[in-house]
């Protein structure tokens, strides 16, 4: 009998001021016993500066968006798998409008498993990096 869990790193995202970061990912249970999951995201230190609206989402659905079923997490919020289940998670967050060219967002999800033999972590980063906010016009004249 083990307990063991995967979770998927996030893809790093490379936005404009003032959008909505999305960044996905599936926790599996990767053992063969049920195991309970908790969650944390931090807005790191040392980066460019805080995101806003920083939410930790249950993709119950699995669609990749904040919908309806979908369950905010909080901090009394648990997630249950048997093994070989998956769940999908969403973080939502939006860039500060006031975010520059080369700018760099850091947010960290931790996630705390507890089973018979204890607790066991794993955190996972999720990087936002700001574009150069070109327009379609702009687009257009660089490929003529």
């Amino acid at each position: 009998m083990t307990y063991q869990s995967q979770l998927s790193n996030a893809t790093q995202l490379t936005l404009d001021p003032a959008a909505t970061a999305i960044f996905p990912h599936i926790l599996s249970n990767t053992g063969n016993l049920a195991e309970t999951y908790s969650f944390v995201i931090k807005d790191t230190i040392g980066d460019s500066g805080n995101l806003s609206n920083l939410v930790l989402v249950h993709d119950k659905n699995k669609s990749g968006v904040f919908d309806d079923g979908d369950q905010e997490i909080t901090a009394n919020y648990n997630v249950k798998l048997q093994p070989n289940e998956t769940a999908a998670l969403l973080i939502k967050a939006t860039v500060p409008s006031t975010a520059k060219v080369n700018d760099i967002y850091n947010v960290i999800l931790n996630t705390e498993h507890q089973c018979s033999i204890g607790t066991k972590y794993d955190k996972k980063p999720n990087i936002i990096g700001i574009q150069e906010n070109k327009s379609l016009v702009d687009i257009l004249e660089h490929l003529l």
